[in-house]
């Protein structure tokens, strides 16, 4: 798992979204604003819900995106790991390999 390659890839893909669906996508966008700033539940708290979420939906591309946005919000390392116990014990064994993805992907990130 290359968190550079998986980045790129998701710009990519939101990039011809964007160009392609401009109206929805603006509307994603807002929805997925509102849903992740603070409220009840910290941002922080948030980013690592929506990690557990691309977890369970095993796809690189979001779990890369939903790492960065956890970095930015400060998550440490055992406040991840904590997380992909939730996330594997919520989705079984193919969680598991996928978290063992966000683990390598919040370690390359982290060190940059």
């Amino acid at each position: 798992m290359n968190s550079s390659n998986s980045m790129h890839e998701t710009t990519r893909v939101l990039t011809k979204l964007n160009q392609e669906l401009p109206d929805f996508m603006s509307h994603f966008s807002a929805l997925a604003n509102t849903a992740t700033q603070e409220g009840a539940l910290s941002a922080k708290t948030k980013a690592l819900i929506t990690l557990s979420f691309a977890i369970q939906a095993k796809s690189n591309e979001c779990i890369t995106y939903h790492v960065k946005n956890a970095l930015k919000h400060e998550v440490s390392r055992e406040e991840l790991l904590e997380v992909l116990t939730i996330a594997t014990y919520m989705g079984g064994g193919p969680a598991l390999m996928m978290a063992e993805d966000a683990l390598t992907i919040y370690d390359e990130m982290s060190t940059k």
